[in-house]
Protein backbone atom coordinates (compact mmCIF):
# COMPACT_ATOMS: atom_id res chain seq x y z
CA UNK A 1 0.00 0.00 0.00
CA UNK A 2 1.25 3.16 -1.15
CA UNK A 3 2.38 5.80 1.63
CA UNK A 4 4.42 9.01 2.50
CA UNK A 5 7.61 6.95 2.75
CA UNK A 6 7.48 6.30 -1.24
CA UNK A 7 7.96 9.93 -1.73
CA UNK A 8 11.75 11.50 -1.06
CA UNK A 9 10.18 14.61 0.09
CA UNK A 10 8.77 12.95 3.06
CA UNK A 11 11.94 10.59 3.40
CA UNK A 12 14.35 14.26 3.16
CA UNK A 13 11.84 15.98 5.58
CA UNK A 14 12.05 12.62 8.00
CA UNK A 15 15.88 13.27 8.03
CA UNK A 16 15.91 17.13 8.74
CA UNK A 17 13.90 16.01 11.62
CA UNK A 18 15.81 13.15 13.01
CA UNK A 19 19.56 14.64 12.24
CA UNK A 20 19.82 18.12 12.33
CA UNK A 21 17.41 18.58 15.45
CA UNK A 22 19.79 17.26 17.89
CA UNK A 23 22.73 19.47 16.11
CA UNK A 24 20.53 22.40 16.40
CA UNK A 25 20.13 21.60 19.90
CA UNK A 26 23.23 21.11 21.51
CA UNK A 27 24.87 24.51 19.30
CA UNK A 28 21.76 26.33 20.47
CA UNK A 29 22.04 24.68 24.13
CA UNK A 30 26.04 25.02 24.86
CA UNK A 31 26.03 28.58 22.82
CA UNK A 32 23.17 30.34 25.04
CA UNK A 33 24.21 28.85 28.13
CA UNK A 34 27.56 30.17 27.26
CA UNK A 35 25.43 33.17 26.53
CA UNK A 36 23.92 33.93 29.76
CA UNK A 37 27.08 33.62 32.05
CA UNK A 38 29.31 35.90 29.65
CA UNK A 39 26.54 38.12 29.85
CA UNK A 40 25.91 37.66 33.77
CA UNK A 41 28.92 38.25 35.13
CA UNK A 42 30.06 40.77 37.04
CA UNK A 43 31.96 42.56 34.39
CA UNK A 44 29.08 42.86 32.36
CA UNK A 45 26.07 42.47 34.38
CA UNK A 46 25.46 46.82 34.54
CA UNK A 47 24.72 47.24 30.80
CA UNK A 48 21.32 47.41 29.63
CA UNK A 49 22.43 45.88 26.53
CA UNK A 50 23.71 42.98 28.30
CA UNK A 51 20.40 42.78 29.79
CA UNK A 52 18.36 42.56 26.42
CA UNK A 53 20.56 39.95 25.46
CA UNK A 54 20.60 37.39 28.09
CA UNK A 55 16.56 37.61 27.95
CA UNK A 56 17.13 36.76 24.52
CA UNK A 57 19.39 33.65 24.92
CA UNK A 58 16.60 32.62 27.61
CA UNK A 59 13.89 33.04 25.54
CA UNK A 60 16.19 31.16 22.75
CA UNK A 61 16.68 28.51 24.80
CA UNK A 62 13.02 27.98 26.18
CA UNK A 63 12.08 27.70 21.99
CA UNK A 64 14.63 25.50 21.18
CA UNK A 65 13.69 22.46 23.94
CA UNK A 66 10.12 23.17 23.63
CA UNK A 67 9.49 23.27 20.07
CA UNK A 68 12.78 22.05 18.14
CA UNK A 69 12.89 19.46 21.35
CA UNK A 70 9.36 18.21 21.23
CA UNK A 71 9.62 17.54 17.10
CA UNK A 72 13.01 15.59 17.71
CA UNK A 73 11.28 13.22 19.95
CA UNK A 74 8.74 12.80 17.87
CA UNK A 75 10.13 11.70 14.93
CA UNK A 76 12.89 9.92 16.09
CA UNK A 77 11.01 7.64 18.96
CA UNK A 78 7.81 8.78 17.77
CA UNK A 79 6.50 9.77 20.82
CA UNK A 80 4.63 13.21 21.15
CA UNK A 81 4.89 14.57 24.95
CA UNK A 82 1.90 16.81 24.11
CA UNK A 83 0.13 13.32 24.92
CA UNK A 84 1.93 12.54 27.91
CA UNK A 85 -0.18 14.53 30.03
CA UNK A 86 -3.43 17.18 29.47
CA UNK A 87 -1.25 19.29 31.50
CA UNK A 88 1.75 19.17 29.20
CA UNK A 89 0.03 19.87 26.68
CA UNK A 90 -1.63 23.16 27.52
CA UNK A 91 2.01 24.13 29.06
CA UNK A 92 3.70 23.08 26.13
CA UNK A 93 1.48 25.10 23.81
CA UNK A 94 1.70 28.39 25.72
CA UNK A 95 5.68 28.22 26.23
CA UNK A 96 6.20 27.22 22.34
CA UNK A 97 4.38 30.38 21.22
CA UNK A 98 5.34 32.67 23.95
CA UNK A 99 9.26 31.63 23.82
CA UNK A 100 9.10 32.76 19.88
CA UNK A 101 6.84 35.18 20.50
CA UNK A 102 9.94 37.21 23.45
CA UNK A 103 12.84 36.04 21.53
CA UNK A 104 11.03 38.81 18.02
CA UNK A 105 10.70 41.55 20.78
CA UNK A 106 13.40 41.23 23.00
CA UNK A 107 15.37 41.54 19.79
CA UNK A 108 13.09 44.29 18.43
CA UNK A 109 14.04 45.95 22.41
CA UNK A 110 18.03 45.77 22.14
CA UNK A 111 17.92 47.22 18.05
CA UNK A 112 15.22 49.90 19.88
CA UNK A 113 17.96 50.94 22.48
CA UNK A 114 20.90 50.71 20.11
CA UNK A 115 18.40 53.33 17.94
CA UNK A 116 18.36 55.60 20.74
CA UNK A 117 22.02 55.66 21.46
CA UNK A 118 22.84 56.16 18.02
CA UNK A 119 20.44 58.70 17.12
CA UNK A 120 20.16 60.28 20.63
CA UNK A 121 23.11 59.66 22.61
CA UNK A 122 22.25 62.52 24.87
CA UNK A 123 19.41 60.64 26.12
CA UNK A 124 21.52 57.33 26.50
CA UNK A 125 22.26 57.66 30.43
CA UNK A 126 18.92 58.70 31.16
CA UNK A 127 16.93 56.37 28.87
CA UNK A 128 19.23 53.27 28.29
CA UNK A 129 19.79 51.48 31.74
CA UNK A 130 19.84 48.13 33.17
CA UNK A 131 16.59 49.33 35.11
CA UNK A 132 14.80 50.51 32.40
CA UNK A 133 15.75 47.62 30.11
CA UNK A 134 14.61 45.40 33.42
CA UNK A 135 10.87 47.38 32.78
CA UNK A 136 10.82 47.27 28.75
CA UNK A 137 11.63 43.44 29.58
CA UNK A 138 8.95 42.72 32.20
CA UNK A 139 6.02 44.72 30.19
CA UNK A 140 6.61 42.51 27.04
CA UNK A 141 6.61 39.28 29.05
CA UNK A 142 3.55 40.60 30.55
CA UNK A 143 2.12 41.62 27.35
CA UNK A 144 3.00 38.19 25.46
CA UNK A 145 1.72 35.98 28.44
CA UNK A 146 -1.57 37.53 28.60
CA UNK A 147 -1.48 37.25 24.54
CA UNK A 148 -0.68 33.68 24.43
CA UNK A 149 -2.81 32.96 27.96
CA UNK A 150 -5.51 31.13 25.99
CA UNK A 151 -3.89 27.76 25.52
CA UNK A 152 -4.02 26.80 29.10
CA UNK A 153 -7.71 26.62 28.57
CA UNK A 154 -8.71 26.11 24.87
CA UNK A 155 -6.19 23.03 24.73
CA UNK A 156 -6.65 19.48 26.44
CA UNK A 157 -8.31 15.89 26.20
CA UNK A 158 -11.53 15.23 25.02
CA UNK A 159 -13.78 12.40 24.16
CA UNK A 160 -15.40 11.79 20.84
CA UNK A 161 -17.88 9.54 19.87
CA UNK A 162 -17.96 8.09 16.62
CA UNK A 163 -20.01 4.90 15.46
CA UNK A 164 -21.22 4.02 19.11
CA UNK A 165 -17.41 3.93 19.91
CA UNK A 166 -16.13 6.77 22.43
CA UNK A 167 -12.53 7.58 21.50
CA UNK A 168 -9.80 10.22 23.61
CA UNK A 169 -8.47 12.34 21.20
CA UNK A 170 -5.48 13.87 22.92
CA UNK A 171 -4.18 17.41 22.65
CA UNK A 172 -7.04 19.35 21.13
CA UNK A 173 -9.68 22.08 21.21
CA UNK A 174 -12.30 21.29 23.57
CA UNK A 175 -14.65 23.61 22.70
CA UNK A 176 -16.34 24.80 19.01
CA UNK A 177 -16.08 28.10 19.32
CA UNK A 178 -12.48 28.52 20.61
CA UNK A 179 -11.94 26.57 17.17
CA UNK A 180 -12.93 29.44 14.71
CA UNK A 181 -10.71 31.14 16.79
CA UNK A 182 -7.41 28.79 16.36
CA UNK A 183 -7.66 28.07 13.41
CA UNK A 184 -8.87 31.48 11.22
CA UNK A 185 -8.08 34.41 13.05
CA UNK A 186 -4.94 32.92 15.54
CA UNK A 187 -2.59 32.67 12.56
CA UNK A 188 -3.21 36.14 11.62
CA UNK A 189 -2.08 36.99 15.78
CA UNK A 190 0.70 35.05 15.44
CA UNK A 191 2.18 35.95 12.29
CA UNK A 192 1.68 39.64 13.32
CA UNK A 193 3.23 39.21 16.90
CA UNK A 194 6.48 36.63 15.63
CA UNK A 195 7.26 38.34 12.68
CA UNK A 196 5.61 40.96 10.52
CA UNK A 197 5.68 43.43 12.99
CA UNK A 198 8.63 43.24 14.71
CA UNK A 199 10.30 43.03 11.12
CA UNK A 200 9.17 46.07 10.59
CA UNK A 201 10.26 47.66 13.80
CA UNK A 202 13.62 46.14 12.93
CA UNK A 203 14.04 47.36 9.15
CA UNK A 204 13.66 50.83 10.73
CA UNK A 205 15.70 50.64 13.38
CA UNK A 206 18.51 49.45 11.12
CA UNK A 207 17.83 51.55 8.67
CA UNK A 208 18.36 54.60 11.46
CA UNK A 209 21.27 52.88 12.58
CA UNK A 210 23.32 52.89 9.20
CA UNK A 211 22.07 56.06 8.42
CA UNK A 212 23.58 57.83 11.66
CA UNK A 213 26.92 56.04 11.46
CA UNK A 214 27.08 56.92 7.61
CA UNK A 215 26.58 60.73 8.84
CA UNK A 216 29.26 60.23 12.21
CA UNK A 217 31.57 59.02 10.01
CA UNK A 218 31.51 62.24 7.60
CA UNK A 219 31.54 64.45 10.72
CA UNK A 220 34.48 62.88 12.30
CA UNK A 221 36.34 63.08 8.68
CA UNK A 222 36.11 67.24 9.56
CA UNK A 223 37.48 67.22 13.02
CA UNK A 224 41.28 67.65 13.89
CA UNK A 225 43.89 65.08 13.87
CA UNK A 226 44.07 64.83 17.85
CA UNK A 227 40.29 64.70 18.45
CA UNK A 228 40.11 62.43 15.28
CA UNK A 229 42.49 59.25 17.05
CA UNK A 230 39.52 59.45 19.82
CA UNK A 231 36.84 59.22 17.49
CA UNK A 232 38.49 57.06 15.26
CA UNK A 233 38.96 54.95 18.47
CA UNK A 234 35.13 54.70 19.46
CA UNK A 235 33.95 54.49 16.04
CA UNK A 236 35.16 51.29 15.63
CA UNK A 237 34.18 49.67 18.85
CA UNK A 238 30.78 51.39 17.83
CA UNK A 239 31.16 49.76 14.53
CA UNK A 240 31.80 46.47 16.19
CA UNK A 241 28.82 46.68 18.35
CA UNK A 242 26.92 48.10 14.98
CA UNK A 243 27.77 45.37 12.55
CA UNK A 244 27.13 42.38 15.40
CA UNK A 245 23.66 44.08 15.89
CA UNK A 246 22.52 44.19 12.28
CA UNK A 247 24.32 40.47 11.08
CA UNK A 248 21.69 38.90 13.89
CA UNK A 249 18.81 41.19 12.54
CA UNK A 250 19.86 39.95 8.97
CA UNK A 251 19.66 36.07 10.15
CA UNK A 252 16.91 37.00 11.55
CA UNK A 253 15.34 37.84 8.54
CA UNK A 254 16.59 35.37 6.26
CA UNK A 255 15.75 32.37 8.89
CA UNK A 256 12.46 33.54 9.74
CA UNK A 257 11.11 34.61 6.19
CA UNK A 258 10.14 31.11 5.52
CA UNK A 259 7.95 30.07 7.88
CA UNK A 260 6.16 33.26 7.52
CA UNK A 261 5.62 32.48 4.12
CA UNK A 262 5.13 29.06 4.79
CA UNK A 263 1.76 30.38 7.28
CA UNK A 264 0.50 32.54 4.78
CA UNK A 265 0.04 29.92 1.41
CA UNK A 266 0.08 26.15 3.21
CA UNK A 267 -3.93 26.60 4.53
CA UNK A 268 -4.49 27.88 1.16
CA UNK A 269 -1.92 25.98 -1.04
CA UNK A 270 -2.70 22.64 0.53
CA UNK A 271 -6.35 23.18 1.19
CA UNK A 272 -8.07 19.88 1.16
CA UNK A 273 -5.40 17.86 -0.63
CA UNK A 274 -5.68 13.99 -0.80
CA UNK A 275 -2.46 13.40 -3.01
CA UNK A 276 0.18 11.84 -0.95
CA UNK A 277 2.69 13.43 -3.18
CA UNK A 278 1.16 16.65 -2.29
CA UNK A 279 1.71 15.95 1.34
CA UNK A 280 4.91 14.61 1.78
CA UNK A 281 6.13 18.44 -0.46
CA UNK A 282 4.01 20.24 3.05
CA UNK A 283 5.65 18.13 5.34
CA UNK A 284 9.44 18.86 3.16
CA UNK A 285 8.19 22.79 3.42
CA UNK A 286 7.43 22.77 7.18
CA UNK A 287 10.25 21.07 7.87
CA UNK A 288 12.97 23.37 5.96
CA UNK A 289 10.78 26.35 7.17
CA UNK A 290 10.97 25.38 11.16
CA UNK A 291 14.51 24.43 10.82
CA UNK A 292 15.87 27.42 9.32
CA UNK A 293 13.75 29.36 12.21
CA UNK A 294 15.18 27.33 14.85
CA UNK A 295 18.43 27.74 13.51
CA UNK A 296 17.97 31.39 14.37
CA UNK A 297 17.56 30.46 17.79
CA UNK A 298 20.64 28.44 17.79
CA UNK A 299 23.39 30.47 16.19
CA UNK A 300 23.59 33.91 18.07
CA UNK A 301 26.70 32.72 19.83
CA UNK A 302 27.87 32.58 16.94
CA UNK A 303 27.13 35.67 15.36
CA UNK A 304 28.29 37.18 18.55
CA UNK A 305 31.74 35.68 18.37
CA UNK A 306 31.87 36.69 14.69
CA UNK A 307 31.16 40.04 14.75
CA UNK A 308 32.51 41.40 18.55
CA UNK A 309 35.83 41.20 19.39
CA UNK A 310 35.31 41.79 23.10
CA UNK A 311 32.99 38.82 23.36
CA UNK A 312 35.23 36.57 21.86
CA UNK A 313 37.65 37.68 24.31
CA UNK A 314 35.50 37.10 27.15
CA UNK A 315 34.58 33.43 26.20
CA UNK A 316 38.16 32.61 25.01
CA UNK A 317 38.99 33.98 28.72
CA UNK A 318 35.94 32.17 30.00
CA UNK A 319 36.83 28.95 28.52
CA UNK A 320 40.86 29.26 29.30
CA UNK A 321 40.14 30.53 32.50
CA UNK A 322 42.34 33.07 32.75
CA UNK A 323 42.23 36.35 31.38
CA UNK A 324 42.71 40.22 31.99
CA UNK A 325 40.58 42.37 33.56
CA UNK A 326 38.86 44.33 30.80
CA UNK A 327 35.02 43.38 30.86
CA UNK A 328 32.75 42.90 27.73
CA UNK A 329 30.60 46.05 28.71
CA UNK A 330 32.91 48.52 30.36
CA UNK A 331 32.96 52.18 30.08
CA UNK A 332 35.70 53.38 28.62
CA UNK A 333 35.89 56.17 31.14
CA UNK A 334 40.40 56.78 30.25
CA UNK A 335 39.83 58.07 27.02
CA UNK A 336 37.83 61.17 27.66
CA UNK A 337 39.43 64.19 26.74
CA UNK A 338 36.54 66.61 26.90
CA UNK A 339 32.89 66.72 27.21
CA UNK A 340 31.98 66.26 23.45
CA UNK A 341 33.86 62.84 24.36
CA UNK A 342 31.66 61.94 27.15
CA UNK A 343 28.62 61.99 24.66
CA UNK A 344 30.23 59.79 22.25
CA UNK A 345 31.57 57.54 25.08
CA UNK A 346 27.73 56.92 25.95
CA UNK A 347 26.90 55.08 22.73
CA UNK A 348 29.32 52.71 23.45
CA UNK A 349 29.10 51.65 26.61
CA UNK A 350 27.78 48.39 25.25
CA UNK A 351 29.01 45.26 23.49
CA UNK A 352 32.34 46.05 21.31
Amino acid sequence: MESELDYIEYRVALALWKWISPCLLVLGGVGNILCIVILTNKKTRGSSTAVYLTSLAVADLLVLYTGLLRQWVKFQFEIDIRHLAEGICKVHLFFIYFGTHCSSWFLVAVTGERFISACFPHKVKVGCTPKTAGIVITAIIICLAMLNVHWLYGYGDMYVTQMNNTLLVKCDIVFDPYSNFVLYIWPWIDLCVFALVPCCFLVIGNIGIIINVVLSKKRSATKVAPMQAVKNQMGNKTSHLTVMLLIINLVFFICDTPICIYLIVAPIWYANTTSLKTLAEDDLFWAVSNILMYTNHSTNFLMYCLSGTRFRGEVKALLTRHGNNRGLFTNFKTIRVNPVHDTINTVVESIA
